[in-house]
């Protein structure tokens, strides 16, 4: 505990003292474009406070399939990017969803060929429309390829069998990616950071029990995998969801440490080093749950911020994700559209705007949750 609180302090330190590297916004949402649209629109888009977008291809994002992906579909895309003058934009992902078809199996080989296929199809149309790299969701909409609960268990799979497998697959997924996209970045919207409460428990076996009773379980060992095969520049964002819930400045904090040293718990001693390497600490905030839009059944923020004070609010916990962060933040929403500009909410913009210049300027946002807080 005292190392925790010891680290916890180092960075408020370091956030306070140090020179602030500058930080950025990528915006990830309901109201995600297509290529065509971001061409068409790429001026409106611009004037929105964010230094990318993530997009989505028109064969849509799943590469967990059991048939290929269009081609010449990808190639139309990768070329309306790459002949859009983008200025302020500079980093743009394209989104990479792995939510599996109905009959996909870790174990079916030739299912496997037909994802890695396009896994390497995706990241050559991403390098080819000039896009920092690939966001990568591992949230299943549908069937869960994670839970080892709910996988098939002929033959007498284990855990460890199925571990084995996935980590060999993740292997060849970050292969099929750089393959595609040499020294790509990977922006995930969480990662590691999905199990800070089973990495922080005491003991291996203790950390091994949980692990295979999570929604989750062999994501640790895709992630293993992947850091197996990275090579060059490669480098993964852990995006930190949890981070949409957070109350307080410590709290983002916290959630750095988890990423960078707590995690560490749950990675094989021959990859750590990869990991501290090429794993970053993201943040994120959930525009619409921050302004009351979005309610949740419990603690939800209409019941403890006033409306006048929301918009404060979401200033607060930007400022303190883009502080926290190694070099990303994602901004997320739901039924705000951000490129419908006439129906954002009033001075949504300008607080955006302020917390990030004062964020990568070094200088105090001047709110505290105590003078927001009902």
């Amino acid at each position: 505990m005292r190392r925790f609180v010891v680290l916890v302090c180092a960075f408020s330190l370091v956030a306070s003292h140090a020179a602030v590297a500058q930080k950025k916004l990528i915006e990830f949402g309901w109201d995600r474009p297509s290529p065509a649209f971001v061409a068409a629109n790429v001026a409106m888009m611009e004037r929105q406070p964010f230094s990318g977008v993530v997009l989505q291809f028109a064969v849509g994002p799943r590469v967990f399939k059991v048939t290929g992906v269009d081609t010449l579909s990808l190639n139309r895309d990768a070329a309306l990017l790459a002949n859009t003058q983008f200025h302020r934009f500079t980093d743009n992902f394209v989104l990479m969803g792995l939510t599996p078809d109905s009959t996909w199996d870790w174990f079916d080989d030739t299912t496997w060929k037909s994802s890695e296929s396009d896994i390497w199809r995706y990241a050559r149309a991403a390098k080819a429309g000039g896009l920092r790299g690939v966001a990568l969701d591992y949230e299943p909409y549908g069937r869960n390829p994670w839970d080892f609960r709910k996988l098939p268990h002929g033959d007498g799979r284990t855990f460890d069998d199925y571990a084995g497998q996935v980590r060999a697959r993740g292997r060849r997924a970050m292969r099929a990616l750089q393959a595609g996209y040499p020294d790509l970045t990977i922006l995930t919207f969480f990662q590691m950071s999905y199990f800070d409460r089973v990495a922080a428990l005491a003991r291996e076996d203790e950390r091994n029990r949980a692990l295979a009773e999570t929604d989750y379980a062999l994501l640790a060992s895709f992630v293993a995998g992947m850091l197996e095969a990275a090579a060059g520049n490669t480098r993964i964002v852990d995006g930190n969801e949890e981070a949409y819930w957070y109350a307080d400045s410590l709290a983002f904090w916290k959630g750095k440490q988890a990423i960078k040293e707590g995690a560490l718990t749950l990675i094989p001693p021959a990859i750590q080093p990869a990991y501290r390497a090429r794993v970053q600490a993201g943040q994120t905030v959930f525009v619409d749950y921050l302004l009351g839009i979005f309610q949740r059944t419990r603690d939800t923020v209409a019941t403890r911020v006033a409306p006048a004070n929301r918009m404060k609010w979401l200033q607060y916990n930007l400022y303190h994700a883009l502080r926290s962060s190694d070099e990303y933040v994602w901004v997320y929403s739901q039924k705000v559209n951000w490129w419908k500009p006439d129906s954002l909410p009033s001075g949504l913009v300008d607080a955006v705007t302020h917390a990030t210049e004062a964020a990568n300027g070094g200088t105090p946002l001047g709110i505290s949750p105590g003078d927001l807080f009902r």
